[in-house]
């Protein structure tokens, strides 16, 4: 009776000690700076049965932020990611287009949620003073080096390189099952059209016609003008020489710069211009509130007009980001940009989110990591997504051909493109579609930068 004792006394404590020690991962659904749009929004969660609790967090100057958290708790990494995807098909989440959704690693000598560190995170624009916090890292996180903010930040991959300076849904696990199971030969590339004039790292893109779109409703016939493209993502040494500021999240200086949001990316863009002689593209009015933009969460609406004829730097037309990554008119209509085989061209989940957490390669990767398109352009399948410029807009059945595209007049999200680190197949074909609120900050959102071809 004694020995049966001992043995259920220490199972008993093997099991608490596992329970104390295992991992802990709570997700949110939003972050903002007005309690009153946080309250909103767990009231609207509350009546689709999604129990949440705000919690207050407060960054290192004292700023509070209201986010709303998820009573349930996951023990796993995989099983958080598993609980996010379900939420985001519920159908209130699908109406209210609600994308800010993430989870998070609890750390275990806190109290509270408020001092979680992020693994897979995405924060309103609000939430952007916490970028620059200066917590200390994960200790479960091995790094290469110190690092000073709070941010994680993986294994910095060496490599050579000089770099310059459709309505959205989740797609069916049918989908993603048969793009993966392609074993399509991979095609020989013809040689990149290429041509000097707008700086070390760009290509000259030739205009030309062609068939955007993936699904026979959204196809239609555009013309777009010739202009230059950034071959990389933005890169952080890139955004900091230029705004004085390193807001990502997976610290290199030949990484993408991520966590900036619509209203970022075009402020950099003018910056910059300003920086190197150049006729700024942008008008920016940061005081007066755009009529244009109708989503109810943009707690930042800056009215934004773009001069198309500048020469300055600015953000692609969605048009023109899809045309360059299918290959302008040397295109061989590959799926993905530059291959039919993802691994060969793209950072995606199944090479970075899905190795884990503590994995070197969890995370974006260091720009031109990976075989270029048939233009010679980096990244356009993964890594991170790309904002461009048009409002997003439901596309069906367009019968006339379009010139030169800069999308709806209003709308409520900004166009994406691309796939990201953490996101499959689907989203990382060159026709994908996808969009977010222009004062999101997200730990997947970055871009590139084109010029007119007029020079």
């Amino acid at each position: 009776m004694k020995g049966l004792k001992k043995i259920v006394f220490s199972l008993i404590f093997i099991f608490a000690g596992l329970f104390a020690f295992s991992d802990d991962w709570c997700i949110y659904l939003g972050s903002f700076k007005n309690k009153t749009n946080a309250e909103r929004r767990m009231k609207l969660l509350r009546s689709a049965s999604i129990n949440t609790t705000i919690t207050e967090y407060k960054d290192s100057k004292g700023t509070t932020f209201y986010r709303l958290v998820w009573d349930d708790h996951f023990s796993t990494l995989e099983d958080a990611k598993l609980h996010r995807n379900m939420l985001m098909q519920m159908p209130v989440i699908k109406k209210e287009k609600i994308t800010d959704i993430w989870f998070e690693k609890i750390d275990s000598s806190k109290s509270d949620a408020k001092s979680t560190t992020q693994a897979k995170t995405t924060e309103s624009k609000t939430a952007k003073a916490e970028s620059k916090s200066s917590e200390s890292a994960p200790a479960e996180k091995k790094q290469p080096e110190k690092i000073n903010e709070e941010k994680i930040s993986a294994k910095e991959e060496v490599v050579n390189v000089n770099p310059a300076g459709t309505a959205p849904t989740e797609e069916t696990p049918t989908l993603e099952k048969n793009l993966a199971a392609e074993k399509n030969p991979v095609k020989e590339k013809k040689s990149p059209v290429k041509k000097n004039g707008a700086g070390n790292g760009f290509v000259f893109v030739e205009g030309g016609t062609f068939q955007m779109g993936w699904y026979d409703y959204e196809k239609r016939t555009v013309t777009v003008d010739d202009f230059y493209m950034c071959d990389h993502e933005v890169t952080q040494k890139e955004y900091e020489s230029v705004m004085e500021t390193n807001p990502s999240n997976f610290k290199g200086e030949f990484r993408p710069v991520e966590k900036v949001s619509w209203y970022d990316a075009v402020e950099y863009c003018n910056e910059r211009s300003k920086k190197e002689g150049l006729t700024p593209c942008y008008v920016i009015d940061k005081d007066n509130e755009d009529p244009n933009n109708t989503y109810a969460y943009d707690e930042e609406k800056w009215t934004v007009t773009c001069d198309f004829s500048a020469n300055g730097y600015r953000l692609p037309t969605e048009a023109e980001w899809e045309y360059a990554a299918r290959g302008g008119n040397v295109s061989e209509g590959f799926t993905y940009s530059g291959s039919d085989v993802a691994d060969d061209v793209a950072v995606y989940e199944d090479n970075s989110c899905n190795l884990g957490y503590s994995n070197p390669d969890f995370g974006t990767h260091t720009v031109r990591g990976k075989t270029p398109n048939e233009l010679g352009l980096y990244d356009m399948s993964g890594n991170v997504w790309e904002w461009c410029w048009d409002w997003y807009e439901y596309v069906s059945f367009v019968t006339e051909t379009q010139t030169n595209p800069t999308g709806a007049k209003s709308g409520s999200y900004r166009v994406k493109r691309g796939g990201s680190w953490d996101y499959g197949l689907p989203y990382c074909r060159a026709t994908n579609r996808n969009y977010d609120g222009a004062s999101y900050v997200l730990y997947y959102n970055g871009f590139r930068v084109v010029r007119n071809g007029k020079l």
